[in-house]
């Protein structure tokens, strides 16, 4: 007791600050080839310039999926997603529920979306209401009515700390009023 969440979970934050510098170093450093161009004879010279002028034409975001046209017996080989590719994004997913865990709360709210729904996360929205704030806002409304309420000096009035929770589950009002 008494140690932060950050403590307790160094190593998995450590990971997901590692696997975040090493996807930044691989897009910016990295070739990330969609594909690659053969041809039965080698390229050089005046053919070799023409053909890096003719990709010329495909590259950038404006010309994303359009198809070159390869002449001369050039072929084109898409590259995919290698498995260790695959297993790395699945790694970083696994990082950020990790660290969801270690501060209850949704993957939902670290912007991990991949199994979420409208339903789902309503539903997120009333469980870190419940499970992550209610403690939360528990002592902090015990702690101010120590720190700041005294007993009223009229008799039958009491004061009270409250925190308004409403607001957030306001989405299944309607659907209470039709379930009574």
């Amino acid at each position: 007791m008494g140690r932060s969440p950050v403590t307790i979970c160094r190593e998995s934050l450590g990971l997901g600050l590692a696997q975040q510098r090493h996807g930044a170093s691989v897009m910016r450093d990295g070739m990330m080839a969609a594909g690659v161009i053969t041809s039965g004879e080698w390229l050089d010279g005046v053919k070799g310039k023409q053909a890096l002028a003719a990709l010329e034409r495909y590259k950038g975001a404006r010309n994303a999926g359009k198809t070159p046209i390869l002449e001369g017996g050039m072929s084109y080989q898409q590259l995919g997603m290698s498995n260790q590719d695959a297993e790395w994004l699945a790694s970083r997913r696994f990082t950020i529920e990790d660290i969801a865990r270690m501060f209850n709360v949704s993957p939902i709210f670290l912007q991990e979306y991949s199994n979420s729904t409208y339903s789902n996360f309503s539903e997120a929205s009333r469980a870190f209401l419940t499970m992550t704030m209610r403690p939360w806002l528990a002592n902090f409304e015990q702690q101010i009515k120590n720190a700041l309420l005294v007993a009223s000096p009229v008799p039958g009035i009491r004061y009270q700390v409250e925190f308004d929770q409403r607001g957030p589950v306001t989405g299944h009002s309607w659907r209470t009023l039709c379930h009574l």
